[in-house]
């Protein structure tokens, strides 16, 4: 294999047969040196492993140096020391199975005495596994040498300070042409054709991203296990660890806000913390939940909204610390209501080094017409639509995962986008503001059909399949790199750049976004970074997604005969398709039976869903319905738009209605296009999406855009495969399919939002 241009600190290499594994090898930067323990990591080693053999990491460098590498895999980390070799290099033998994907980070060190504090550092979750910084004792004084690179997973911390109410603005120009396309009735893609070059967004001056290959197989990265939970009291004594190691101790976290809202009437979000309980006030919408600090880090309290802004020159962020007991401390949040409608408010609580929150408290009433506010507010019992509260710390297997967070609050058509990315110990922030989002995201989903346009007419018109896919692979990584561009800015986009290696089994976390095709962004290079040829779609990393304040179970019972598995046999011609039965036959056949009679109509459909069911796939046609009523909904057997009386299709607005409480949250995979993505504009809750999250569903399913039949049957077949011959979690099962959907050359893939723990598994009883 090839060596790595020369470094003065020490050139890494890796020694094998090619047949066994492959390693690619990111050398960290040349003009920069050692932290502050004395650490110096040299590069970046990702190994996957083909028939599986031992490579052997090599480092060829000074011999007043020690070296070591830290070894990642399976949500565990290992120090391993290089050793002197006859040739003056030093080596160490890493075992690589077949299919197994590792990751390294080669490092370099004067002193013995640094290196056993890293030893105790990734032992205790540090370095890039999760925490870990206050577990392990500081390492004794060293004198710097003088060795280049700093450690490449040095925390950038996020800018924590109050995020001004209008952040950069975006306007929806950002994307030419992205009006509001027409056609919105039709079932699948509705995108106007138009010229390939015209299809795509400037990603960022004609960046060389290279051609895509396929994914590499499912990283086994992702550690089974539950979620971590704290039954102590309020006393120190009795504090459970942190994911890290270190003590939590319980106190109260309580939001409210007044149960009358007017359009334009400024109102105060209140939260509270205590180390006692804490009472909300008369004529308050709000609740009180307990959460498990950590005594001595600061606490970030953000609030994300719909249907309400935030106050000009107000924050919608703050740090605090956890205040002693008897002294209760308020922090209070102006917001403005927008117009008439159902506002809502999101309260998160987080602490460094985590981004997943401890706790969420979600308030939502209604915002009245500003001619109904009286002179005087009145004192009124607390009616809030809704008052739901959360308070677990995250698991560890969960927090050590890539994870980029959107917190997003709307009112008026635009949109306040916050994104923290972190990978590993380091992370970055970007704010953005989108006057216009339904514009923008209009924009996209148009050039995205464009671009499948563009890719089909080619066919049609003799070209080459393999070179139509080329071009059409080379459109969508513009349009996801300008995506890119214009929501993460340069910290977000240089820190998933330079980690670009390590973000097998990424998680998006949002507080209610829903709608931007985050499965299509494509990292970008920043400034001088090092250019790279490879592709890199977020989908591709093996993406799954998570909704705050929704079920993220570990494990998913599936019986049988609770199985709803529906792929209707159109009576309009115009809608026949001919590979949805394949999809329904493929569950059916991982519990031995034979495909039951298809629900026809919208009532039974109905009727089986207020039944229970733990698992429903339904492979066929879906559409956002833009005239009264305003839903989306997937059309069963019998429907023909000329007759479309509603009998004949369900409707995400059915689903709350419906759907029922059961023993283990249900699985629901919606095979049809346009069902994975709220519609822009939506302030309700958006699409079956968000219906069956809220409802209970632990996972959730669907495709953001128009696909063809014959590539979603390899998808749904694989990913069944996955979860039930083999026992893949969903985070494996996803990949192996996106790969397998991948084979069949077209952008189907990436048209699959997965809403899942990417640990869970699901179990046939």
């Amino acid at each position: 294999m090839a060596l790595v241009p020369d470094a003065p600190q020490g050139t890494v290499d890796v020694e094998g047969d090619a047949d066994a594994f492959a390693a690619d090898i990111s050398p960290a930067p040349a003009d920069t040196g050692p932290d502050a323990h004395g650490i110096t990591t040299l590069g970046d080693v990702a190994l996957r492993g083909f028939s599986g053999g031992v490579a052997t990491v090599v480092v060829r460098g000074r011999d007043d140096l020690r070296y070591a590498l830290v070894l990642w895999h399976g949500g565990s980390g290992e120090l391993v020391h290089l050793t002197p070799r006859a040739d003056g290099a030093h080596a160490a033998e890493i075992a690589v199975g077949a299919g197994e994907q590792l990751h390294l980070s080669v490092v370099a060190s004067a002193s013995e005495a640094a290196l056993q504090w890293l030893e105790a550092e990734v032992g205790a979750g540090g370095f890039g596994m999760g925490g870990g910084g206050e577990a392990a004792a500081e390492p004794p004084a060293v004198e710097a040498p003088a060795v280049e690179p700093p450690a490449v997973d040095a925390p950038m911390a996020p800018d924590l300070a109050p995020v001004p109410a209008f952040p950069d603005m975006v306007d929806s120009d950002a994307f030419p042409d992205s009006g509001t396309s027409g056609g919105d009735e039709s079932w699948g893609d509705d995108s106007e054709h138009g010229d390939f070059v015209d299809a795509v967004v400037d990603g960022g001056g004609g960046r060389d991203l290279g051609l895509a290959p396929a994914p590499p197989p499912p990283a086994d990265a992702v550690a089974d296990g539950g979620d971590a939970t704290t039954d102590g009291g309020a006393d120190d004594e009795a504090a459970e660890p942190d994911v890290d190691g270190a003590a939590r101790v319980d106190a109260h976290v309580a939001a409210q806000m007044p149960a009358d809202l007017f359009e334009g009437v400024p109102f105060d979000v209140t939260v509270t913390l205590s180390r006692e309980e804490i009472r909300i006030a008369k004529g308050h919408a709000g609740d009180d939940t307990v959460v498990a600090f950590h005594k001595k880090r600061d606490i970030r309290i953000a609030i994300q909204c719909t249907g309400f802004d935030v106050a000009p020159g107000t924050p919608s962020e703050l740090i605090a610390r956890l205040p002693a007991r008897g002294e209760p401390e308020d922090h209070r949040f102006q917001l403005v209501p927008g117009t008439a409608g159902i506002g809502r408010v999101r309260v998160t609580i987080t602490q460094d080094p985590e981004v997943t929150p401890l706790a969420t408290i979600e308030l939502s009433t209604m915002i009245l017409p500003a001619d109904e506010a009286p002179p005087v507010a009145p004192i009124l019992p607390a009616t809030p639509n809704r008052a739901e509260t959360g308070a677990t710390a995250p698991p560890k297997a969960l927090t050590e995962l890539p994870t980029i967070v959107i917190e997003e609050t709307t009112s008026r058509g635009h949109s306040v986008l916050t994104t923290i990315a972190k990978v590993g110990a380091a992370s970055a922030t970007n704010t953005v503001c989108l006057l216009d989002k339904e514009g923008f995201v209009d924009g996209v989903y148009k050039k995205l059909g464009g671009i499948r346009d563009a890719y089909r007419d080619a066919v049609k018109a003799g070209v080459e399949e393999r070179i139509a896919v080329a071009r059409a692979e080379e459109g969508l990584r513009e349009l996801g790199a300008g995506i890119a561009d214009t929501l993460l800015g340069d910290e977000v986009n240089t820190l998933l750049w330079s980690k670009r290696r390590r973000l097998q089994g990424l998680m998006v976390q949002t507080s209610g976004e829903l709608d931007i095709p985050w499965e299509i962004v494509h990292l970008v290079r920043v400034g001088d970074a090092d250019p790279d040829d490879a592709s890199y779609f977020l989908g591709d990393q093996g993406l799954t997604r998570w909704l705050w304040g929704t079920p993220r179970p570990t494990e998913l019972s599936v019986q049988v005969d609770r199985v709803i598995g529906i792929a209707p046999d159109y009576a309009d011609p115009g809608l026949k398709l001919t590979a949805t039965e394949e999809e329904v036959r493929a569950l059916y056949a991982c519990f031995e039976r034979d495909v039951p009679p298809p629900l026809l109509t919208r009532d039974e459909v109905s009727e089986h869903i207020r039944g229970g069911f733990d698992l429903l796939h339904f492979a066929g046609h879906g559409r956002w319905r833009t005239a009264d009523p305003r839903a989306q909904e997937i059309a069963l057997a019998a429907f023909v738009e000329a007759q479309d009386d509603g009998s004949a299709s369900y409707r995400h607005v059915d689903v709350p209605e419906h759907l029922a409480a059961g023993a283990s949250p249900p699985f629901v995979f919606l095979s049809a296009c346009d069902v994975g993505r709220l519609q822009p504009g939506t302030t309700g809750p958006g699409g079956f999406a968000e219906a069956f999250l809220r409802g209970g569903a632990g996972v959730f399913i669907g495709c953001s855009w128009a696909v063809r039949d014959d590539v979603t049957a390899a998808f749904a077949t694989t990913l069944y495969a996955e979860l039930f011959t083999r026992g893949a979690t969903l985070g494996e099962a996803v990949a192996a399919a996106r790969i397998a959907t991948r084979e069949a050359h077209d952008l189907t893939a990436l048209a699959f939002t997965v809403f899942a723990d990417p640990r869970a598994r699901v179990v046939r009883t």
